[in-house]
């Protein structure tokens, strides 16, 4: 089940989130689902911002590990089933 896989999981960079119920995880991650699924579908607007909390704060990190890498993290933080933070790792290859 994903709810006990995800609470098993490490916490990241000494990130240690308050314990939630199995049906609040599952929940979280069914809004990420349809959150990356409308990024990739290319919507925008009030439809995309109905994801986010008002006071939802994006960061994007430079990343010079793998330089001529294309790999990728999106982490989200999710309260009340809207997100109010998003962090990016993000390492393309060269253009």
């Amino acid at each position: 089940m994903i709810a006990s896989r995800a609470s098993e999981a490490p916490h990241a960079f000494g990130h240690s989130p308050a314990p939630r119920d199995a049906s609040q995880t599952v929940a979280n991650l069914e809004v990420a689902r349809r959150y990356l699924a409308a990024i990739e579908a290319g919507t925008t607007g009030d439809e995309l911002a109905a994801f986010f909390s008002p006071a939802v704060e994006q960061i994007e990190y430079p990343n010079r590990l793998v330089p001529t890498g294309a790999h990728f993290a999106v982490v989200l933080e999710l309260m009340d089933g809207r997100i109010v933070a998003q962090r990016n790792y993000d390492c393309f290859d060269p253009f």
